[in-house]
């Protein structure tokens, strides 16, 4: 028989009814009760390719994500291409990587894959494509995606591997074409 609240002031008291055995009622003031519910989703970023990559031979690249789309918390770094976990937001982060390797003139590849590092030297997550050699097709978008759990001051970057028998097989740039972003979905 009362009139609903439509709003409620900062300090006003919230009772809830506990779910234990005891069925009690506390209290919490608004502050507190929206206090770690929900999130922003930052810090946030995306980068992507501005120049062309081109790749090596048989070993580990780091992509060059030299241009942002944006960036919430001025986390990534531009010129080592490296996403780094400010300090105070460790948590549950969900990674997404893009790719567009030209292999160039008629040359094929046999084994190709993305690597997610970890502070330099863990990989945090791979995967591996195999086009086929002299089969595969010359222009391939490749994608990962993943969720891993980060403390302040880890560092992310991308790298790839490439097997090709001729030529020079690039990451395209263009922000349509080669991306990483990532954003923070849960706190620690």
């Amino acid at each position: 028989g009362q009139t609903a609240e439509t709003s409620i002031a900062t300090d006003d008291l919230i009772l809830l009814s506990d779910t234990s055995a005891s069925g009690a009622l506390k209290k919490m003031t608004r502050a507190n009760f929206v206090s770690g519910v929900g999130g922003d989703l930052t810090p946030a970023f995306s980068a992507y390719v501005g120049t062309t990559t081109v790749l090596s031979d048989a070993s580990l690249t780091t992509i060059k994500f030299d241009t942002e789309n944006f960036d919430t918390d001025s986390a990534f770094n531009t010129s080592n291409y490296t996403f780094t976990v400010p300090s105070g937001e460790g948590g549950e982060y969900f990674f997404s990587v893009r790719m567009e390797v030209e292999a160039g003139g008629n040359n094929r590849y046999d084994n190709f894959y993305i690597r997610l590092r970890k502070n330099g030297s863990s990989t945090l997550k791979e995967i591996h494509y195999y086009p086929g050699g002299a089969d595969s097709p010359r222009t391939n978008t490749w994608e990962l995606n993943c969720t891993a759990t980060l403390a302040a001051a880890d560092a992310i970057t991308v790298a790839v591997y490439m097997d090709f028998t001729a030529g020079a097989p690039q990451i395209q740039a263009y922000s349509s074409s080669s991306e990483f972003a990532g954003f923070k979905i849960l706190g620690a």
